[in-house]
C-alpha cells in the first residue's frame, strides 16, 4: 500500500486505510508501522491545526489494528508449529471439533497427564510430549479465545514453588488446588451437564478468589486468580458435549 497522502486527511481516510490493511494484511508488521507514523505526522495538531481529536483517533484505530495483526500472526505460527488434531485423535474424538470443545479437550489431556505440575512438565524424557500438549492448547486458544493465551502462560510460569514466603505458601497451594478442581469441574460439566456440577466448580473458584483477595497483587496469586476467572467465565456458557465421558 502507498503510505503517502496527497490530500487532506479526515476520519473517513483513516477508516479506509485501516479497512484496506485488514482486508490485505501485510506479512511484515513494519509496513503497518510506516503507514501509522506517516498518518500521525499528517494529523499532528501542530500541523493539522485541530485539537488533537483525529490524532488520538489514528492512535486508537492502529492500536487495535496492530493487536489484530499480531494475534493473527501468532495464531498462524502456533498452527504451523503443531498438529492441533493429534490430541483429539488420541482421545478418540472427531478431528473437526470446533475450537472451544477442542481447547477443553486439550485441557483435559493437560490435566490427565499431570502437566499442571512443573516437575511433571519438566521431565526430560517427556519434554517432547508435554511441549506438544501445551502448544496444542495455545493453538486452540488462539482460535477460540486469544485472551486465554497470556492467562495460560502466566499460570505455567508462576508456580510459586520457591518464591513464596513460608507464610503465604499454604494459602497459594490451596488456592491453586481449588482452581484446578474448578477446571476439572468445567471439563466434566461438558459431558455431564448437570447444574450441580457447574455450581460446585463455581463455588470452588469463588472460594479460591475470596481467600486470595489479600494477595491479588502478588504475581503468583495473580496468575492463578486470572486462570480461575477464565474458568468462571467458561462455566457460564452452555456445555459442549465433547465426548470425553464414554
Amino acid at each position: 500500500m502507498d503510505d503517502t497522502f496527497s490530500y487532506r486527511i479526515d476520519r473517513s481516510t483513516v477508516d479506509r486505510v485501516v479497512h484496506t490493511l485488514r482486508l490485505s494484511p501485510p506479512q511484515d508488521g513494519h509496513q503497518i508501522d510506516r503507514i501509522y507514523r506517516r498518518l500521525l505526522r499528517e494529523v499532528h495538531p501542530d500541523r493539522f491545526g485541530d485539537d488533537g481529536t483525529l490524532f488520538l483517533y489514528v492512535r486508537s484505530q492502529f492500536t487495535a489494528l496492530r493487536r489484530e495483526w499480531s494475534l493473527a500472526q501468532a495464531r498462524l505460527e502456533s498452527e504451523a508449529a503443531v498438529d492441533r488434531t493429534q490430541i483429539l485423535t488420541d482421545l478418540g474424538l472427531a478431528a473437526d471439533l470446533a475450537a472451544r470443545p477442542a481447547l477443553l479437550a486439550s485441557l483435559y489431556r493437560f490435566r490427565s497427564l499431570g502437566l499442571a505440575h512443573y516437575r511433571v512438565r519438566s521431565r526430560p524424557t517427556l519434554r517432547k510430549r508435554n511441549s506438544h500438549v501445551i502448544r496444542t492448547i495455545v493453538a486452540w486458544a488462539y482460535a477460540y479465545d486469544p485472551d486465554f493465551v497470556p492467562v495460560f502462560y502466566q499460570f505455567l510460569r508462576h508456580q510459586g514453588n520457591f518464591a513464596l514466603s513460608e507464610r503465604y505458601a499454604p494459602r497459594y497451594f490451596l488456592v491453586r488446588k481449588m482452581v484446578l478442581r474448578g477446571l476439572d469441574g468445567l471439563i466434566r460439566y461438558q459431558d455431564r451437564p448437570r447444574n450441580a456440577t457447574a455450581e460446585i466448580a463455581q463455588d470452588q473458584i469463588r472460594y479460591a478468589l475470596e481467600i486470595s483477595r489479600v494477595n491479588e497483587g502478588d504475581p503468583f496469586f495473580f496468575a492463578v486468580r486470572e486462570f480461575g476467572r477464565w474458568i468462571t467465565k467458561e462455566l457460564a456458557l452452555p456445555p459442549e458435549r465433547i465426548g470425553l465421558d464414554r
